[in-house]
């Protein structure tokens, strides 16, 4: 059985090997939040503990799942650009829950996410120069 291909441009090749590096990112924390499952946050007021393994096992299942959609992507397959969206999107609201666990790791993936999620939504004759 064929499945239907689209040619894709630089910018989806762009998208393509940034959504494999935020998935061994998500993988990567996801281990790291099933492993080292409780966390100390200090804040201003309070010290927060954080069970976090329930969320390494979404992080790194999702990780997984960017992963074959990222290459995916890269073999042009149709059906991956709509799942990397919907992927992309999911991984920044993961993130933002996040964000207290691991902040610099958190920022660091939106902004690449916000990043891919620009050169897969755009059209190609719209991409700023």
């Amino acid at each position: 059985m064929e499945t239907t291909s689209y040619r894709t441009s630089g910018w989806v090749g762009f998208a393509a090997i940034f959504l494999i590096v935020v998935s061994v990112w998500n993988m990567i924390l996801g281990l790291t939040l099933i492993f080292k499952d409780n966390w100390i946050v200090f804040t201003e007021d309070a010290v927060v503990f954080l069970d976090t393994s329930a969320w390494g096992w979404i992080i790194l299942a999702t990780g997984v799942l960017k992963l074959f959609t990222g290459m995916g992507l890269m073999t042009g397959r149709l059906w991956a650009r709509a799942v990397a969206i919907g992927l992309v999107v999911l991984n920044m609201i993961e993130q933002i829950v996040l964000i207290g666990a691991a902040p610099w790791w958190s920022l660091a993936t939106i902004l690449v996410s916000m990043a891919i999620l620009y050169a897969l939504i755009v059209p190609a004759d719209e991409y700023a120069v």
